[in-house]
This record gives C-alpha cells, sequence and structure tokens, in this order.
C-alpha cells in the first residue's frame, strides 16, 4: 500500500511540474540575501499572523539584508523593493509543504520561525514599499544543484543553489499600533543555499519601517525564488490532502 501511494505522489508531482513549467510565477522578485557585518537591534512590541501561527516579539537583530537580482537574465519585477531581514525565534511543531517553483515541484519540511522580513529600500529614501512582509522559517529537503546566473547591484556571478533553507510565508505585522496586511497571499519564497561562497564588504543605507540603518553587506548566502504554496499540513499528518490539493484544476 505504501508502495503505492508512494508512485501515486510521485506521479502527481510530475503532472504538476509539467503543467506550471508554463505557468506565471508569483509576482515577485527573486532575492539574493547577504550577511551583515555589524547587526542592529530593535526593540517594540511586535505581533506577527501567517497561516502556521500567531506570534507576539518585542526584540529582532537585523542581520542580513536582500537584493532584488537578475536569474538567468530574467528581469527584475520591482527594481526598488529590497529586504531587511530581522531575526527571532518561535518554535513551530513544524509543518510539511509542498512548493512550485521554478526548480520543481518538492516536498520541505518547515521548522521554526527565524526572521522577520521587511520590505525596504536601499540608499535612496522615499516612500517606502507597499510589499509582502514575510516571515521566514526553517526548512529541509532534497537538494537541487542547479547552476544559476546571478546579477544586482553588486556582482554579476555564476552560482549554484544547493539545498533548503528557508521558506517564507507572507505575514501581517501589527507594530507601534499600525497593521500591515498581507499584499499577496499568494506569494511566497524559497531560499536555497549558494555555493561557492562570495564577500563583498558594500556599505548600504537601508530605510524600513522600523528606521534607518547604516550597514554593510559581506558574504552572500541564499537565493529566494518566487514559489507557489500547493498545500501545507502538520508533519505527521497522511499524504493523501496533498494528492488531492496537487489535482485540483
Amino acid at each position: 500500500m505504501k508502495r503505492v501511494m508512494l508512485a501515486f505522489l510521485i506521479t502527481a508531482l510530475l503532472i504538476v511540474s509539467a503543467v506550471n513549467t508554463f505557468a506565471q510565477w508569483p509576482l515577485e522578485n527573486h532575492y539574493k540575501v547577504y550577511d551583515v557585518v555589524d547587526p542592529y537591534t530593535f526593540t517594540a512590541p511586535i505581533t506577527l499572523y501567517d497561516q502556521f501561527g500567531e506570534y507576539a516579539v518585542d526584540n529582532l537583530v537585523l542581520d542580513h539584508f536582500a537584493n532584488p537580482v537578475r536569474k538567468n537574465n530574467e528581469p527584475i519585477i520591482w527594481p526598488e523593493v529590497h529586504q531587511t531581514w530581522w531575526s527571532l525565534y518561535f518554535q513551530t511543531p513544524g509543518f510539511r509543504i509542498v512548493i512550485d517553483n521554478q526548480f520543481g515541484v518538492q516536498m520541505w519540511d518547515v521548522g521554526d520561525a527565524v526572521y522577520l522580513v521587511n520590505p525596504a529600500l536601499k540608499d535612496v529614501p522615499g516612500d517606502l514599499p507597499v510589499h509582502n512582509h514575510y516571515l521566514a522559517y526553517e526548512a529541509t529537503g532534497p537538494a537541487v544543484h542547479i547552476e544559476v546566473t546571478l546579477e544586482d547591484q553588486w556582482s554579476f556571478i555564476d552560482a549554484i543553489a544547493v539545498e533548503p533553507a528557508l521558506f517564507l510565508n507572507p505575514v501581517e505585522k501589527q507594530v507601534d499600533g499600525n497593521w500591515y496586511p498581507i499584499i499577496d497571499e499568494y506569494a511566497h519564497l524559497a531560499c536555497y543555499t549558494l555555493e561557492p561562497p562570495g564577500s563583498y564588504l558594500v556599505p548600504l543605507t537601508a530605510y524600513d519601517q522600523f528606521g534607518i540603518w547604516q550597514l554593510e553587506a559581506d558574504e552572500h548566502c541564499w537565493l529566494c525564488l518566487p514559489t507557489w504554496k500547493l498545500e501545507w499540513s502538520a508533519r505527521e499528518e497522511t499524504t493523501w490532502s496533498t494528492i488531492k490539493t496537487l489535482y485540483r484544476d
């Protein structure tokens, strides 16, 4: 029975992958994520809501920054939209998800929440982007080992996207009496580790809803792809619901 079930799931994944080869992906940038040399701390009561839960936090650390990036000469959708990555930690019971992006249909295990990702501007002040916030979760899954060419404002490189690292869910944010809704509930980001490593040490000024931050971006670490989330469930649940979802119109 288990073998039949596994074969059925594999067949469904292959069908969905073939169909979505020609589908439009979520209207979102690809992002290249960098370590920040001297992190900042932000303190305020913040409440976050997404499909996986509700979380309250009052202390975050800005230790990563993301540029929109051209992958394999594909256009950048919103060149002005960058991201500040604020580390946090929430333990979760864990989830199993099925996702679809340009690397194919994949089944990932999602763990603890580790970043709040804010839309941001870089170097040029102005009206902040009206864009999704994301809550980033640790993720594991099969390695992909896909070669990519990446071009952003700091470099043009050939690299390899290796294995899953983080899954980004759109999230609502409440802070200082202000509410920031989800702009596009279908847009997610799947982030993969990058090889080989690269160091840049580029100074920048980041503007987000928490303030203005003088940063220095160092090593690149992740490539994030616009991604559909086809199904999610608690890890211990059967995969039958996943199979049914994959066959929906």
